[in-house]
Order: structure tokens, then sequence, then C-alpha cells
């Protein structure tokens, strides 16, 4: 129908009188238009199948058998593309016009141009028609593409759980192997090893643990890029309650003083804001210094459907100038040595809150501690703000 670019410059012309249709022709035709003429129904129909731009006809050719053939071929339109009808009529009287809608179908593409009118007016009302449905016919190309890319996406993102899927036990089976054997090796025969051989085996079984942390931290990653659990209404005072719960023994350790301020109730994936507040809450945790941890978890409210969350620490911060550098995989502003981890707990966190359609950033300063704050859509229902 549409596809082909010539049909969008073929005007169908239906009038019983020939003086409408030929004046009617004869303008077109000098504005660039392709013109068919038809005097009955039966012999518009078909040309529609054919192709058109539009179709201009005439008060006295709705007869009710053409009105009724007319609904008929324009319901079988596709969805993405109304085709419009131009009626030329006399001067209407009161709820004419209206009729004349009713009669061809309410929803449908239909303008209504008193007799007489001039020249211009017509040649400009069926651009004006034309060129919406040409809107139409690009939106439907575009919702094609969508639709092509998020196919993609989902063969993407079955790819990534595969690959879950196979980190989750192919590739630490061995290593937890290693790691077995490297102790029964240290138990049986450490004697027999003498110094430097143990020392090679605890190198060998802390490579072969960090490899299995390393390979953790991918798949959380992996994970994070997908579709986690069930969405629905998230209390994240609860959220943040229960991973206090799970941090229990580093934050005694630490000797940790934690404040939990409001924070509200949104739409979320619960397992993918545990894991949020828990890699933010350990990274404060590990960051402290030498000072006693002070970490605060709030909400500034949430206008306009976003609520923004804060978890500040007074940690031994950094450079503002790393701030989007820290959220990279593997990006690290500290040795081995120093901090434990992987350098990639931060950018599981974004990848969680922009899952979610929303957005992470960190301020702060050297020996300042760091703020993060977060940006999330509340969701359907109602915003609650958790207090206590």
């Amino acid at each position: 129908m549409f596809d082909n670019i010539k049909s969008s410059e073929r005007v169908l012309i239906m009038a019983p009188l020939g003086r409408d249709a030929a004046l009617a022709c004869d303008i077109l035709s000098s504005n660039g238009f392709s013109c068919h003429v038809s005097t009955d129904i039966k012999d518009l129909v078909p040309e529609v199948h054919r192709g058109a731009g539009a179709i201009l006809i005439t008060e006295e050719a709705l007869t009710p058998e053409a009105v009724d053939a007319l609904n008929g071929v324009l319901d079988q339109q596709p969805d993405w593309s109304d085709l419009p009808v131009l009626v030329l009529c006399g001067k209407p009287e009161r709820n004419k016009k209206q009729n004349i809608i009713n009669a061809l179908g309410p929803g449908k593409h239909i303008s209504i141009l008193e007799r007489p009118t001039s020249a211009s007016s017509l040649v400009a009302v069926l651009h004006s028609a034309i060129k919406s449905r040409q809107r139409q016919y690009q939106v439907r190309t575009l919702l094609g593409k969508l639709r092509s890319t998020a196919a993609r996406l989902e063969e993407s993102n079955k790819a990534l759980q595969d690959f879950a899927h196979i980190a989750s036990h192919d590739l630490q089976e061995p290593l937890r192997k290693i790691e077995t054997f490297g102790n029964m090796l240290t138990a049986r025969y450490g004697p027999v090893l003498g110094e430097q051989g143990r020392d090679y085996a605890s190198r060998m079984q802390n490579a072969a643990s960090r490899m299995r942390v390393l390979i953790k931290d991918l798949l959380d990653y992996a994970r994070a890029s997908t579709k986690g659990g069930t969405e629905g209404r998230v209390n994240l005072k609860k959220v943040v309650h229960d991973v206090l719960s799970d941090l229990e023994v580093r934050i005694a350790q630490t000797n940790a003083r934690i404040e939990i301020g409001d924070l509200p109730e949104i739409n979320a994936d619960g397992v993918q804001m545990s894991q949020l507040f828990q890699n933010l809450i350990s990274n404060a945790l590990k960051f402290h210094g030498d000072t006693q941890p002070n970490i605060a978890i709030f909400s500034q409210g949430c206008p306009n459907g976003s609520c923004e969350i804060r978890v500040r620490d007074n940690g031994i911060g950094f450079n503002q100038e790393y701030s989007e550098q820290i959220f990279t995989p593997f990006q690290r502003l500290h040795g081995k040595s120093q901090y434990e981890g992987t350098g990639i707990g931060l950018a599981i966190c974004r990848k969680i809150v922009e899952r979610h359609g929303g957005t992470i950033r960190a301020e702060s300063s050297p020996g300042n501690g760091a703020t993060f704050i977060i940006n999330l859509p509340v969701g359907e229902g109602e915003e609650l703000l958790q207090h206590g």
C-alpha cells in the first residue's frame, strides 16, 4: 500500500458530477498529484487497495451503499495509518458536518470542505492530510526498528543469563578444587613442604580465592544488567535494616555508627535494591580510614515522582575528579594491598540504578568522606516515607 512513495501522491476522486471530478483533477494535477477518477464505489474500492495518499469524495457520492463500502475498505487499513478522506459538500446545515463524520465512522481521518472552495485551500488540506499519514508511516517504521532492537536486547540478556549460569558453576568448580586440595596439601604435608612450599601453596590458594571473588563479582555485574527478580512495592527502610543485619559482624568490628532517616516505598526489584545498599554501605565500612565510621542513609523527598536518596559517610573520601571513574568496572583508586575488593561494586550499583530508570553520582573530597546521591522513580502507587 503506502510503502510505495508514489502512492502517497495519488488521490482517488469519486464524484458523480463530471465537472466536479474534472475540476478537482485539473487542480491537483497542476500541483504535483496524480489522480484517478471513479464514478461509483465499485470502481473506487479496488483502487484503494492499489494504494493512495487520500480520497476526495463529493457529498452526492455518499449514498448508503457507498458509505458502507467505504467504511469497509477504511476499516481494512493498517492500524498505523488512517487513509485521509476529504468530503466536498455544500454549505452544511446544522449538524450536517458531524452527521457525515458519524456516517463514515468515528476515529477515521475525515475532513469536510465547504463548496465553493479555493484551489489553494483544497491543495493545502490535502498536503496536510497526506503529511499526517506520512508521519504515521514514519512512526510505524521507527516502532519496527524499536521492536527489532528490543528483540536483539532480549537475545543479549539471554546470552548474559547463560553466561551467568556457566560462571556460577562451570568456572567456579575448578577453583573450589584448587582451594580444597590446597588446604588438604597444607594440612597433611605442611611439615614436608617446608616454609617455601607452604608459601607457594598459600599463594596458590589466595590466587584461587581472588579469582573466585572476581568471577562472583562479574556474575553480579552481568545479573545487574539484566532483568532481576519480580518487581513490586519495596520498602527501602526495611531493605536497609535487612542489609545492616547481614553486615552485623563487619559493623561490630569497625564500631560503626549508622543513622537511618526517612526512606520511601518505591516500585523496584527488591533483591537488586538490597544489593545496591549492601555495596554502598560495605564501601563506607571499608574506606573509613582510622576514624570510627559514621554513615547516614536518608531521603531528600520525592518531588515529581522521583525520590533522592543519600548515603553519606565520614571516610577517607576521594578527589572529585574521579567521581565518574569509580563507577567503571575494575577501576580502583587504591592498591589491593591497602583495600580488598575487585573494583566492581560501584559499577554494579550504577547498573542497578540505571536499570530502574534512575541515576547515581558521588560527591567527595580527600579526607572529608563521600556522599552517594541516588535518584529513583517512585513508580505506581502512593509514595510513603518510612519513619524510624
